[in-house]
């Protein structure tokens, strides 16, 4: 349900918010400021995997209040300057990605390697089926904070990680080289976020090669997606890439 609901948001590009109150992802007891010991508390990796998708919804739900800042049922944490706001969950989200468990962190096979050389996108292989969606989970929040970057924010110190463009190549490796069907049906708006931001026809074949692959093994409907990025792209409806 949770997945289903981060989906929606992201759909809506910020003009709704997660439908379930961001209070209500977590356990009574828990206040949001110390979600984080919450998460990270269990040891167990798919409790980590968990903490990305809460992070991703706080992600959204900021997108949301970005817009509807006139909104009277904002909490205290909603009302902090919007740059704070976005700070803190960045700071958040690359501490999820440094802290990681062994678990949730890709195989290294060196940049060498055929698999590399020969694929589209970065070779990023996973054991366990919660590093997939969570990891990609984390450049979709990624993409989704550089989107609306204040603009006191300086990504030109952040190396890779303040590049739209690594992430979402990231995204569209993670999907190509992991073939899990219970984590390809989280990825269809992931991939159309990463999408909209590559230009060459090579990966614009690539991405809608997987999202119909996609749609075939799971069952998961992804054409409306396809035309999304047609349009985006510039392509006819009905044209076949080559």
């Amino acid at each position: 349900m949770y997945n289903t609901d981060l989906c929606a948001a992201i759909i809506s590009e910020g003009v709704q918010s997660v439908v379930l109150p961001i209070k209500k992802w977590l356990p009574p007891n828990v206040d949001p400021s110390h979600a984080g010991d919450f998460f990270r508390s269990s040891g167990i990796a798919d409790m980590y995997a968990n903490y990305v998708v809460w992070l991703c919804a706080c992600i959204c739900h900021l997108a949301w209040t970005q817009i509807n800042t006139a909104d009277v049922s904002y909490t205290d944490v909603e009302r902090e300057p919007f740059a704070h706001s976005w700070h803190s969950l960045w700071t958040e989200l690359q501490g999820w990605a440094e802290n990681r468990p062994p678990e949730l962190v890709e195989f290294d096979f060196g940049r060498d390697t055929p698999h590399a050389k020969n694929n589209v996108f970065p070779f990023i292989l996973y054991a366990a089926p919660c590093a997939i969606s969570s990891n990609q989970l984390y450049h979709t929040g990624c993409l989704l904070l550089l989107d609306m970057k204040p603009s006191v924010i300086n990504t030109r110190s952040m190396g890779h990680i303040g590049s739209n463009l690594w992430h979402a190549r990231r995204i569209c490796g993670i999907s190509t080289t992991n073939a899990h069907h219970g984590c390809r049906n989280n990825a269809i708006q992931p991939l159309w976020l990463a999408g909209k931001l590559l230009s060459h026809p090579v990966e614009h074949k690539a991405i809608l090669n997987l999202i119909n692959h996609i749609e075939a093994t799971t069952g998961w409907n992804g054409t409306w997606r396809i035309r999304d990025l047609k349009a985006l792209w510039g392509y006819d409806k009905n044209e076949v890439l080559l």
